[in-house]
């Protein structure tokens, strides 16, 4: 079963297989200094359990519009040079709401 239908970033569901035709999978590079900063980014550890192969994909729920050449939505979309995935379960935005403090109670 090729790996290129499903997406290696631990936690993503993303499988072509269950009818995800709407998420584009993208294949690691060949540049190597590129290859690495994916690893780091999706944090995984080349070795016995997993290994990128020719197939090896990750899809377009973790890079953001900006990493495309003309946008995620455009037909053919392709990925920038450099770009790296950035968008992980693991992180929270930037912009998260913070918690009001609670109410002054001493009274």
């Amino acid at each position: 079963m090729p790996s290129g239908d499903h997406c290696c970033v631990p936690s993503c569901t993303s499988d072509r297989r269950k009818g995800d035709y709407s998420t584009l999978f993208h294949v690691f590079t060949k540049d190597k200094e590129i290859k690495m900063k994916w690893v780091q980014a999706i944090r995984r550890d080349v070795g016995k359990t997993f290994n990128i192969a020719r197939d090896t994909c990750v899809c377009s729920k973790h890079f953001l519009n900006s990493d495309y050449c003309q946008g995620k939505k455009s037909k053919g979309a392709r990925l920038k040079r450099a770009a790296v995935p950035t968008l992980f379960p693991w992180k929270r935005p930037a912009t998260a709401p913070t918690r009001p403090p609670p109410p002054d109670r001493s009274r």
